[in-house]
């Protein structure tokens, strides 16, 4: 049965899509909340949508020294959820060093530093949940960047599992997910891109960040877990 009671759960990027769902499944289940992310105001906003105990802090998941001080604050604590995550695609030899350099830093050397700073403070029993995607299986043309960093997540994810036990660590590798990362697109080409995708998977839609969420629920309260990626893709490794 899940339940999450008294339990203090980090959610780092959990101030909107994935995250913010994630934060509202997880106080369901009676769980005491801190959730971080860049944005202060985005912070502020949501947590009028959670609940007035919900801890918030400004955090740059890129920025190591940031990471550190943040888990000094926190202290003890029974479950990380790494979901932010900023990187850039496209076509191969085309991008510049930035822009690469930076996708690694924001997703996988922000995920990698969140673990090695937060798991010194992680109670008996505690769990780490890492964020991937699921063309670490499936990649697409101009998606080698994110398909690189979601593959060596993944990867850190059974590492970890190893050598932090009994501590657990899963990792979500979500397919395309209805959430305001997408805003930048106008309408119409944001519901073309889904319908295009949709017709490409299995069931037939496009995910909703609820249904990313449950799977956090299962990975931190499924005690017999470890060391596995949970695909919420739709089948779209499948195609």
């Amino acid at each position: 049965m899940f339940d999450l009671t008294g339990k203090k759960i980090i959610i780092i990027g959990g101030s909107s899509g994935i995250g913010l769902s994630i934060a509202k499944a997880c106080l369901s289940q009676g769980a005491q909340l801190v959730i971080a992310s860049r944005n202060l105001d985005k912070l502020n906003n949501s947590k009028k949508d959670l609940n007035p105990e919900t801890e918030i802090h400004s955090l740059d998941i890129s920025q190591p020294d940031q990471i550190q001080n943040f888990f000094q604050k926190v202290g003890k604590f029974d479950h990380l959820i790494t979901p932010a995550a900023t990187v850039s695609w496209g076509t191969f030899g085309a991008m510049n060093k930035r822009e690469e350099q930076a996708s690694f830093q924001n997703k996988f050397w922000g995920q990698y530093y969140a673990a090695k700073f937060g798991f010194p403070y992680l109670n008996t029993g505690g769990s780490i949940v890492f964020f991937a995607g699921c063309w670490s299986q499936r990649p697409i043309a101009g998606a080698a960047i994110p398909s690189s960093i979601n593959g060596a997540i993944e990867s850190l994810g059974r590492s970890l599992a190893v050598e932090l036990a009994p501590l657990r660590v899963n990792v979500i590798s979500p397919g395309i997910i209805d959430t305001p990362v997408f805003s930048g697109l106008s309408e119409q080409d944001r519901k073309a891109f889904f319908d295009k995708t949709a017709k490409g998977t299995p069931i037939k839609k496009i995910g909703n960040p609820q249904e990313v969420a449950m799977a956090a629920i299962y990975l931190m309260t499924n005690t017999f877990t470890t060391g596995s990626t949970i695909f919420v893709d739709g089948g779209e490794t499948l195609r």
